[in-house]
């Protein structure tokens, strides 16, 4: 460095040009050295975020690519799961809907099965599932009301909604 400024606390950064002066120094601006700066550090700086940047991409892609092996089977599988249900939804709702023309075939049907079920554990369980099965299905065809049902039975009028708000301290 040159000591033309002695007083001066500070000093400023300077660079040696090869001309013909080789040992006379010239001083740097702030903007130069900023710049040798910003292209010392920067540069690497930059490609570094780049490669960590690809490096992500690369990753979230192949994070994509097995998701989507996983989500459009389950996706399609549900979709046709759907369709299939809305089908037996609406066949459901139609055979509801006429339910007292088939009356006693489903009574029929279900003493059969709720037998079929009981055979299992001998012939009184397959007589007495069978007439529960029946029974239940009865009352659910005739859609018989219950409060005037347990009227018929006991002659006399029982609240069950009452008595399930004595049961559950309602």
């Amino acid at each position: 460095m040159s000591s033309k400024n002695n007083e001066s606390a500070t000093t400023t950064p300077s660079v040696v040009i090869d001309d013909k002066k080789k040992n006379e120094e010239i001083p740097l601006s702030f903007t130069e050295v900023s710049g040798m700066i910003e292209t010392n550090i920067r540069m690497p700086l930059k490609a570094f975020i780049k490669s960590g940047v690809d490096m992500t991409n690369t990753m979230l892609f192949a994070l994509e690519e097995s998701t989507d092996g996983i989500r459009k089977p389950v996706l399609s599988a549900t979709t046709m799961a759907l369709q299939e249900g809305k089908v037996i939804g609406s066949k459901a709702s139609n055979l509801y809907s006429h339910r007292r023309e088939y009356s006693s075939q489903l009574i029929v049907g279900a003493g059969l099965l709720g037998g079929l079920i009981g055979l299992r554990r001998g012939r009184i369980s397959a007589v007495t599932f069978g007439s529960i099965g029946s029974f239940l299905t009865y009352l659910g065809t005739y859609e018989v009301d219950l409060n005037e049902f347990s009227s018929k039975i006991f002659n006399q009028k029982v609240d069950l909604n009452e008595n399930y708000r004595r049961l559950f301290n309602w």
